[in-house]
């Protein structure tokens, strides 16, 4: 029972570990940042994330800042697919960690938190790879906007212009911890004892003591 239980304590710092690196990857703009100065933009530096931005005009200050309240708001089509199958299974990591931190008094959260977390990395593949092909959308052309800078891209490829941020490096370091947070909770003792077979047992302990 001791031993169940440390393991248990280790799985839940591990998960929560994966969710702050899942949610630091996710609350930051340094997911697809330009290498030099974009001069035809107007721009010393832009760095784009799922949900941030960061944006340097020549000869100002930087300003970072969220881009809008909803999916919508989202200027690179694709990725708000990506952010939404990335922000659900980031719940869903979130709530695989508090459902832990309850399943030590409530034993019944035990068997579903393994599945919750295979859940979680799932989705998370799933937005990041949503993400990569989605990167030729960010391609520079004559008419492009502030949110295509990078020249030469396509397809899992930022381009000649643009280079993978720390951001969507550390996006990848969470989702490796998902997969083993999410493989280590099958190794896990996860089964909740029958209430008859353990009343039943009781008995025959009982019985064999008298």
């Amino acid at each position: 029972m001791a031993c169940e239980t440390f393991s248990r304590a280790l799985w839940c710092v591990l998960v929560l570990l994966t969710s702050v690196v899942l949610t630091l990857a996710f609350v930051t703009s340094y997911w697809v940042e330009t290498k030099s100065s974009v001069l035809a933009l107007g721009y010393d530096s832009i760095s784009l994330g799922l949900v941030y931005a960061c944006l340097q005009r020549v000869g100002f200050e930087e300003t970072c800042g969220q881009y809008g309240t909803g999916l919508q708001d989202i200027p690179v089509t694709s990725w708000r697919s990506a952010a939404l199958f990335y922000g659900t299974g980031l719940f869903l990591a979130w709530l695989t960690f508090l459902l832990t931190l309850i399943s030590f008094v409530k034993p019944s959260f035990k068997p579903a938190l393994r599945h919750l977390m295979m859940g979680a990395f799932w989705l998370i593949v799933l937005g990041l790879f949503i993400f990569g092909a989605s990167i030729g959308e960010l391609k520079y052309h004559p008419n492009a906007s502030i949110f295509q800078p990078c020249e030469g891209a396509g397809a899992f490829k930022p381009g000649s212009a643009c280079l993978l941020g720390d951001s969507g490096v550390i996006a990848c370091v969470g989702m490796g911890l998902c997969l083993v947070s999410a493989s280590a909770g099958y190794f896990l003792d996860t089964d909740v004892p029958d209430h008859n077979e353990q009343e039943e047992q009781e008995a025959a302990q009982r019985k064999l003591s008298a």
